[in-house]
Parts: structure tokens; sequence; C-alpha cells
């Protein structure tokens, strides 16, 4: 098991064994536990986070 946190904006790549592949997009901070075989392959891209507000709208 492959316990892991992830902020907003971040995104986990799952590589499976026989070529297939995934992403997960992280829409809010979130605790995950991740159950695969051995064979899959799990990276994180942590992204800067967007900024809500330009700066001319201060």
């Amino acid at each position: 098991m492959l316990k892991m946190s992830a902020q907003r904006g971040d995104v986990i790549h799952i590589f499976f064994a026989d070529g297939r592949n995934g992403m997960i997009a992280v829409q809010s901070r979130s605790v995950f536990a991740f159950h695969f075989p051995p064979d899959v392959k799990i990276t994180r891209e942590r992204r800067r986070q967007e900024k809500l507000i330009n700066d001319n709208q201060k």
C-alpha cells in the first residue's frame, strides 16, 4: 500500500505493466491510499498553484 498526500494542481501518473497508463488530477488537498500490484509504477508531478487573484485586481 502506498499512502500519499497531494495538493490542488498535483497530477499522479499511473503506469501499468501491460503498457496502459492513467492520470489522476487533484482538485483539492487530499490523502490517497493506493492498492496496486508491485509491477504498477506511480509517479507524482507537483504543479504550481494558479493565482486566483491577478496582480491588477488587488
